[in-house]
């Protein structure tokens, strides 16, 4: 074969594989909510945009969707099966509600970069390096149950001092032995507050910076029979 011939061939190659070749990085899709259907259910392929892996083109596992600013349908309704996601991200600042009956488990977390975001969805915490993340000017309330489980929760409230970021509405449920008890480590300047019933049967919260309150208007239960440590 003609040297120059085999050397073109050659570099064509390498070209190729370079351009292939997972080291590079390429950046995948992402799984966006739209809302351009007619209803706002999970469930509907015409509500999503992107790289989501699910039937149709919805969430599927391992996913980590995206809730842009300037999306429709803005309350939502997770009505698919239980499932495993990443992270939910919520960039913007639209404010979006988050319902459904299902339990989402987390494997990255949740971070709020905007906006007023409500989530009422029952979640489960799937790893103690999942972090709830709150950035400055937003605020995120979460109404569904929080099941820890034996992992450590890490709830960085980026507020500003004495700005409440992030509450807790529900029950949160962690393991019933002081060996096995989920933990919320709190983070960041900001308020983390919690409502209502909180009965996880053995509560570890470190406060690491900022402050953690109660709601000032009505009684917050913590565990009967447990302990609270702080």
């Amino acid at each position: 074969m003609n040297p120059i011939r085999s050397a073109i061939i050659f570099f064509l190659i390498l070209a190729l594989l370079f351009v292939l070749s997972p080291a590079r990085g390429v950046r995948a899709a992402i799984c966006t909510w739209t809302g351009a259907a007619a209803n706002a259910n999970w469930s509907t392929t015409g509500n999503w945009t992107g790289a989501c892996t699910g039937p149709g083109g919805i969430p599927g596992t391992g996913d980590s969707p995206v809730f842009p600013n300037g999306g429709s349908n803005t309350t939502m309704t997770d009505d698919l099966p239980t499932i495993t996601l990443g992270q939910l991200h919520f960039p913007g600042s639209t404010g979006y509600i988050l319902n459904g009956a299902n339990t989402i488990t987390l494997t990255t977390g949740i971070d709020v970069s905007g906006g007023s975001q409500v989530i009422n969805a029952p979640l489960a915490v799937a790893t103690s390096s999942l972090v709830f993340t709150v950035a400055s000017g937003a605020s995120l309330s979460l109404g569904g149950t929080v099941a820890l489980g034996t992992n450590t929760l890490t709830a960085t409230v980026n507020t500003s001092a004495g700005t409440t970021g992030m509450t807790f509405q529900g029950l949160v449920t962690g393991g019933p032995d002081p060996l096995h008890r989920g933990k919320i480590a709190k983070t960041g300047p900001g308020d983390l507050r919690f409502f209502g019933d909180n009965g996880v049967e053995k509560w570890d919260v470190d406060l690491n910076a900022g402050t953690i309150s109660t709601n000032p208007a009505a009684w917050t239960s913590f565990s009967q029979y447990g302990l609270m440590k702080l």
